[in-house]
């Protein structure tokens, strides 16, 4: 009975004992940390160059299908396929025979009328005849002329010759073929020289000229070809808003083939000194675009103003300077004047390696 009696007494003193422990428990306990571990980068210039990119088809230097201009049987085939012929060598001959004999048969009048002709003359000299006599015997000699110059155009006409030196490709007719103006033989292509055709957005139309530095892969290989600007349409496309411009690759050891697809890469400039940073440390708004630095060990947000990127950096052209630490990660987790520790790291370390912009 006397136990019931003091049992208050006991509860308020295990109360008041249970407070003392907890509050000697939290002295013990260490406060949590109010700084935010984050990455970071040392803003610093590095080599940059603007590129653009577009695609372009190779052309051959010269290309053409050979052709006859005439109508004619085929005597004789002087080429191999695939073979390398030069200008002026006769690929064709056709068969001429009829136009020989016309030739010949003319050539045996023309004679006839100049002795005809000179027997005039001296009677028109002595009056013997008149002048109309004289005139008409003259014209019979100068139509005859002429009819002799068109046949040996026609003759001229059954040898098919190579215009320029270069490859020919694969024939498409056969020795005794009966051939006319609209049939295709072969094509003949010299790519020593390979041209390059592609087109770029109208925003770049002052930047290109004849400096202009042109780089180019091919499909299905890694190697890059190097070309200069040869000549520059001088109108935009009003359909694609484009400029088509055409460069100049050197092919003397026959790599490249005309008609291939093309990557084409156009340097804008040379390389210059900008500020790089990775794209994820940059915070779009709609008032522009802001990137926290570090300042006095705390997160301070400054606008920027931002160029062209790669695929994983962006340059940065006003807001902040070199030196200055850039905040990459926990950017979510971020407020202006919230103190943070930096880890610094190292991506943009190696200055000497130029960075493509685009």
């Amino acid at each position: 009975m006397r136990l019931l009696k003091n049992l208050p007494f006991i509860l308020i003193v295990v109360a008041i004992y249970g407070c003392g422990s907890d509050a000697e428990t939290s002295k013990k306990q260490p406060m949590p940390s109010s700084s935010l571990t984050v990455e970071g980068e040392i803003a610093q210039k590095v080599w940059s160059k603007e590129l653009v990119s577009s695609t372009g088809t190779t052309l051959a230097n010269e290309e053409m299908n050979i052709q006859s201009e005439v109508s004619g049987r085929i005597i004789k085939i002087n080429f191999e396929e695939g073979s390398t012929v030069n200008k002026g060598q006769i690929l064709v001959k056709l068969d001429d025979l009829e136009l020989k004999s016309l030739l010949q048969k003319s050539v045996l009048e023309k004679k006839l009328l100049d002795n005809k002709e000179k027997r005039q003359k001296k009677l028109l000299e002595i009056e013997a005849i008149s002048q109309e006599e004289y005139d008409i015997s003259q014209n019979a000699v100068d139509v005859l002329s002429a009819h002799i110059a068109m046949l040996r155009a026609q003759i001229q006409k059954t040898e098919i010759v190579a215009p320029f030196n270069g490859r020919i490709g694969l024939r498409n007719v056969s020795e005794g073929a009966i051939i006319s103006p609209t049939t295709l033989i072969a094509s003949l292509q010299d790519y020593s020289l390979i041209k390059l055709d592609f087109s770029v957005p109208e925003k770049y139309a002052s930047q290109i000229n004849s400096n202009t530095k042109i780089l180019f892969t091919l499909e299905g290989s890694e190697e890059k070809y190097e070309a200069k600007v040869h000549a520059i349409e001088p109108r935009i496309d009003p359909v694609n808003r484009s400029l088509k411009i055409r460069a100049i690759c050197s092919n003397k050891d026959r790599k490249i083939l005309p008609g291939a697809f093309a990557n084409v890469q156009v340097q804008l400039g040379e390389a210059t000194l900008s500020i790089m940073i990775p794209t994820q440390a940059v915070i779009p708004d709609i008032s522009g675009a802001k990137v926290y630095i570090l300042k006095n060990g705390k997160a301070s947000l400054s606008p920027v103003t931002t160029g062209l990127r790669t695929d994983i950096e962006i340059s940065i052209t006003s807001g902040i300077n070199e030196g200055d630490t850039v905040i990459t990660s926990g950017i979510l987790q971020l407020k202006p004047g919230m103190p943070v520790l930096v880890n610094l790291s190292a991506l943009n370390t190696d200055q000497k390696k130029v960075r493509i912009l685009k």
